[in-house]
């Protein structure tokens, strides 16, 4: 009996020790992280593993989306340079933040990159908006999906105290897409012509761009 009692000790605890082993090799939920790496030899470039293979890229300086792909990277000579699928590459000359007043007519404010956290698998970043002498935060959170031949970018605005008689817009331009894309917005509008851009209408709009390879 008390070598039964031993035998069912050891199958137990090695059942035990099975089940542990088995769940190590789950494959975990895949984290959002910065990447320490200098992307197109840019300082002023930040760069995010978003999903498996699927990467953004933000510029700090002009303060806008810079590229988003899926692959990898890949050192060349003294570089770092995205490879694999490209879904959207813009040269900033200033950032895609734009207001729009009554007239319609959109013009670049003064913005200034105030630094980003990640929480809860997001990424979220702040900018500071300087129009003629007032300013106001636009807080952007960005969530990324990765499914076969889709990649989903989410894009969410906050912000307080917006101007006066003037609409924010996020500027996309067509010559920066490389692959087909739809947008859906939720508390907000998508505004197409010769380019794109997003109208957030209250805090907290959301906007998902689809990419197909």
């Amino acid at each position: 009996m008390q070598q039964l009692f031993k035998l069912l000790v050891v199958f137990f605890i090695g059942l035990g020790v099975l089940t542990l082993c088995s769940k190590s090799q789950l494959k975990p939920e895949y984290n959002v992280r910065v990447l320490k790496y200098t992307l197109d030899n840019s300082d002023n470039v930040l760069t995010f593993a978003l999903g498996d293979n699927f990467y953004i890229a933000y510029d700090t300086i002009q303060c806008g989306l810079y590229k988003v792909w899926r692959g990898g990277l890949a050192a060349n000579d003294s570089s770092i340079s995205a490879v694999g699928e490209l879904f959207y590459e813009n040269y900033l000359l200033n950032s895609d933040i734009k207001l729009i007043d009554t007239s319609g007519r959109g013009y670049s404010p003064a913005v200034k990159f105030m630094g980003f956290s990640i929480k809860e698998n997001s990424i979220c970043i702040c900018y500071e908006v300087t129009n003629e002498d007032k300013k106001f935060i636009i807080e952007e959170t960005i969530k990324g999906e990765s499914e076969n031949h889709t990649c989903k970018l989410l894009r969410i605005y906050s912000f307080n105290k917006q101007p006066e008689n003037t609409q924010i817009g996020i500027y996309i331009p067509n010559s920066s897409i490389r692959k087909p894309l739809t947008i859906t917005a939720r508390n907000g509008e998508v505004a197409s012509g010769m380019d794109k851009l997003l109208l957030p209408e209250s805090s907290k709009s959301q906007f998902t761009l689809i990419f197909n390879e």
